[in-house]
């Protein structure tokens, strides 16, 4: 018996299953966290999730992994909004700076672009227009902005305006800079959406 590869298979089983821990309280992760989190090579990482991936717990994605599980229906809102808060309140910061005296702006409806509003109080002759009910509400306690509303069918997942009206009621408008959601980049880095209603919407203000 060859206990040093004894010893090493047993590592490897404690490595794996301190792997699906972790992937599993993460939903998804890159490769490279793997790699710094449990301190072991990139071609460990690649062997130990080549593994994984034929027990079918997870699935390759560009630059990392995913739970099989985590594809599912989106989540609602009000649960969304709750994650990743502060994460969300930095890139709202980062998104506002782009924003100058005057302009006319699409916000998307989204819980990272609802993170954008706090940072408009200073602007100066600024036209808003959305479909998000959220982005909506907030704005409506800013009295220095216009606010256009996209009319529509309510759809509570996103707690958004959809539908064909909201396409044709954009046309008019000479909107000079858009504040987009999404909730996927596949492989390729295409931008994805999980509802056919708020494509629709996304497509036509693009």
């Amino acid at each position: 018996l060859n206990l040093s590869y004894l010893k090493g298979e047993l590592m490897k089983e404690k490595r794996l299953d301190l792997l699906r821990e972790y992937i599993k309280n993460n939903n998804s992760v890159s490769l490279e966290e793997l790699k710094e989190k449990f301190e072991i090579s990139m071609n460990t990482v690649r062997r130990d999730i080549e593994l994984l991936v034929k027990e079918g717990i997870i699935k390759k994605v560009y630059g990392g992994v995913v739970l099989t599980e985590t594809v599912k229906p989106l989540r609602a809102y009000e649960k969304r909004k709750k994650f990743n808060i502060k994460i969300k309140e930095l890139i709202g910061k980062r998104a506002s700076e782009y924003i100058e005296d005057n302009d006319t702006i699409f916000i998307d409806s989204g819980t990272t672009t609802l993170q954008i509003i706090p940072f408009l109080k200073d602007k100066k002759n600024l036209t808003v227009i959305s479909h998000s009910l959220p982005v909506i509400d907030a704005l409506y306690k800013l009295e220095n902005i216009k606010v256009i509303v996209l009319p529509g069918i309510l759809l509570r997942e996103t707690a958004s305006f959809v539908g064909n009206i909201s396409s044709e009621f954009l046309k008019p408008f000479n909107i000079k800079k858009a504040f987009m959601g999404c909730n996927g980049i596949t492989e390729i880095r295409q931008i994805t959406n999980a509802t056919f209603e708020e494509y629709e919407v996304k497509k036509n203000i693009i």
